[in-house]
């Protein structure tokens, strides 16, 4: 990198506690698929830089996100594909979640 240029920081970079608060959003009846792509990707952005998550957090966020399958915008739809994939749960969790999409 040049003397010259500036590192940009990151828009999706944040504290561990504030971005699992921001999930509550998920559970909003009125939700901002904008803004829940937006801290779905700051989520990612946690699981890509190393950041772990207790058995608790990772429960919680797991079923919140899973809560967004119900919307129909297509790009919230893909990046709920590619964090329940990120996101390590248990075998009973993850039945619990199938069982529910499937009826």
């Amino acid at each position: 990198m040049k003397t010259d240029e500036k590192e940009s920081p990151n828009p999706f970079a944040g504290e561990k506690a504030t971005i699992l608060q921001e999930t509550r959003m998920f559970h909003d009846p009125q939700l901002n698929p904008k803004k829940c792509c937006r801290l779905l990707t700051k989520v990612m952005n946690l699981l890509q830089q190393g950041q772990r998550f207790t058995q608790k957090e990772s429960a919680d966020l797991f079923f919140g996100i899973t809560k967004l399958f119900q919307n129909q915008n297509q790009r919230l739809r893909r990046m709920v594909f590619l964090l329940i994939k990120a996101i390590q749960v248990t075998e009973a969790e993850s039945f619990m979640v199938t069982n529910c999409l499937t009826k």
